[in-house]
């Protein structure tokens, strides 16, 4: 990793060149030896702290060091649920309503204390949306407006609920994932391990959905919910009758091998 040249274009995307651009700001543009351009800043001691005990978290759960594709906060709540609660944290501490809205829009939050850790097109982006809202707020919607903003928020809603799906069934794979069904001489089928499967397999199968759903695959994910759905009706069926899950599993094996029977 080196320091972009003071004569190459600077990468906020101004057009200008470096020297004349983000050189007096408190960052620097990097790049690597494929071309790749990277930005970095000065991280503060306490968010230091945080990320290299996150790291000591993740190879004590995974026994190896993370990669560039893994989160961060792993064993948290997903990013679009802490947007959500830093939106809320925003509102109920009474600061503008225009910088949530430029939030959400750009992804930046511009304060006096940051404005030398980001280019000045970023700036200007985040300005260009307070404004924006300010603009907004002085018109009113029409019918047709507010039902597709209606139908807009059931999306982000639905959206926001399979982010909390795919933690709550994470923190369940990783608490309770151990087999309790092993016996010397007859197999047992246990309950928990079968609601440990059913748990597994929804988890697999609401990542897929939302891989898909990010890659423009919608309707491709559409066949998966059938899976998630199954997945509920078996563990809602057993929670109400346990007593059921031997008789449950066994059906499904003999299926699966071909062994129907009958009357």
């Amino acid at each position: 990793m080196k320091k972009l040249s003071l004569d190459a274009i600077c990468p906020c995307g101004s057009n200008k060149k470096y020297r004349h651009c983000c050189t007096k700001k408190n960052f620097e543009w990097l790049t690597n030896s494929k071309g790749k351009i990277y930005r970095r800043i000065p991280i503060h001691p306490e968010v230091k702290k945080l990320i290299i005990e996150q790291k000591k978290k993740f190879i004590r759960q995974f026994g190896r060091n993370p990669s560039a594709n893994d989160p961060l906060f792993f064993d948290k709540i997903s990013l679009r649920e802490i947007d959500q609660t830093f939106a809320e944290v925003i509102l109920k501490t009474g600061l503008d309503p225009a910088f949530l809205y430029a939030y959400q829009k750009t992804g930046l939050l511009v304060w006096e204390g940051n404005l030398s850790l980001l280019p000045d097109k970023d700036i200007k982006e985040w300005k260009a949306a307070v404004r924006e809202f300010r603009g907004l707020q002085k018109q009113k919607p029409t019918k047709a407006e507010l039902e597709s903003l209606d139908f807009i928020n059931y999306l982000v809603q639905l959206s926001i609920n399979l982010d909390r799906a795919v933690v709550f069934l994470r923190t369940i794979v990783r608490d309770h994932g151990i087999a309790r069904n092993i016996k010397t001489r007859r197999k047992v089928h246990s309950f928990h391990d079968f609601m440990l499967f059913c748990a597994t397999k929804t988890l697999k199968s609401v990542t897929a959905i939302q891989l898909l759903n990010r890659e423009g695959y919608a309707e491709d994910a559409l066949s998966l919910t059938r899976s998630v759905y199954e997945c509920y009706l078996r563990m809602t069926y057993l929670i109400s009758h346990p007593g059921k899950i031997n008789c449950f599993v066994a059906g499904r094996v003999r299926r699966q091998a071909g062994l129907c029977t009958r009357k």
